[in-house]
């Protein structure tokens, strides 16, 4: 559709008007301090911090660890004593926001094999008999923010006590 010039210089004029209106009332919005309404904006803050939880962490109560002997040399013995005195504990594990799941026997992770994703597994624990030992968990969200559980044996290898900070439920079962 063509319009002729004179339509055309009107159609244009007619915008130019309404654009114009539309900046001179914003300009005296802004200079009197009304300023423009786009309606309610509500200001959202930072994104929530998502905190880990460790929601499960099982495993015996009771490390049974090989008694000695039976060897027929004290080097034999020696030898017997250190490899069948290790035993690997298991420990079941479930989390909630957690992107890293690490293990630790003694505050080392040497000798934690963990199988599984970070929001569930199991971790495969290097036990050298006899206790005290303490076999932990740590969870850490993206955001940096953590959460651990453990759980101490004591020199007889029974599970005495658990510690858990932020959201955990830490237990040795039988």
């Amino acid at each position: 559709m063509r319009l002729p010039r004179s339509r055309l210089g009107l159609a244009l004029s007619v915008v130019a008007v309404i654009v114009l209106a539309f900046a001179v009332t914003a300009s005296v919005g802004l200079l009197t301090g009304d300023g423009i309404h786009l309606g309610s904006v509500r200001n959202l803050g930072p994104p929530p911090r998502l905190t880990p939880q460790i929601v499960r962490f099982d495993g015996p109560s009771v490390v049974r660890c090989p008694k000695a002997g039976g060897a027929r040399s004290l080097a034999e013995d020696l030898r017997q004593e250190v490899f069948r005195r290790v035993v690997r504990v298991k420990y079941k594990y479930a989390t909630v926001n957690a992107s890293v799941v690490r293990g630790r026997i003694d505050g080392v992770k040497r000798g934690v094999h963990r199988v599984g994703s970070p929001a569930r597994g199991t971790m495969l624990v290097r036990y050298v008999c006899s206790g005290p030992h303490t076999i932990g968990i740590t969870a850490r969200a993206a955001s940096g923010a953590t959460a651990s559980a453990s759980v101490r044996f004591n020199k007889k290898n029974h599970a005495e006590s658990s510690t858990a900070s932020g959201e955990v439920e830490a237990q040795g079962s039988p």
